[in-house]
């Protein structure tokens, strides 16, 4: 069974789509991690992050600390320093690991570095792979499909 031309530009076209509402997707936050977001809001309202928290390994092993501060002993991500206004806090100065005798460790990342590791998606590269792919079978049925008219004008002569 040959699969017409057509058939095959709209099965590249729908892929192509399909690549772009992947995109729309990672706009909208529909693959961010719940748990780095939290991390972020529990800054903001509280001003630091127990070590408890879901998501804290996954921030630990994407920052670690700079100096020889031990994992085991860490409680806590807090910012420095901070400004309360209505319930939230508004993070001065960069993040740091703290221990519980309120050791801290050196300095850690920022508050916006903290936000863009919390928003990025888990799948950043899904809707190029998809689109790409997409416009790869758009093009060979658009290819195919001159070949056939270029040996039909041929034929005819």
């Amino acid at each position: 069974m040959i699969i017409s031309t057509n058939k095959i530009k709209m099965i590249g076209l729908s892929t192509i789509f399909i690549g772009l509402l992947a995109g729309l997707g990672n706009l909208l936050a529909w693959f961010e991690h719940p748990e780095r977001m939290e991390i972020v809001n529990l800054i903001l309202t509280k001003g630091s992050v127990p070590s408890s928290t879901a998501g804290f390994l996954d921030l630990y092993s994407s920052f670690p600390p700079t100096n020889n501060f031990n994992e085991n002993i860490i409680v806590r991500l807090g910012v420095g320093s901070s400004m309360s206004s209505g319930g939230y806090f508004t993070p001065v100065g960069p993040l740091k690991y703290f221990a519980a005798n309120d050791i801290y460790s050196q300095s850690i990342l920022t508050f916006e570095e903290l936000k863009q590791w919390a928003t990025g998606s888990s799948y950043p590269w899904l809707a190029w792979a998809i689109s790409a792919i997409g416009f790869f079978v758009t093009g060979i049925g658009i290819v195919i499909d001159i070949r056939q008219k270029n040996l039909n004008i041929v034929d005819s002569k």
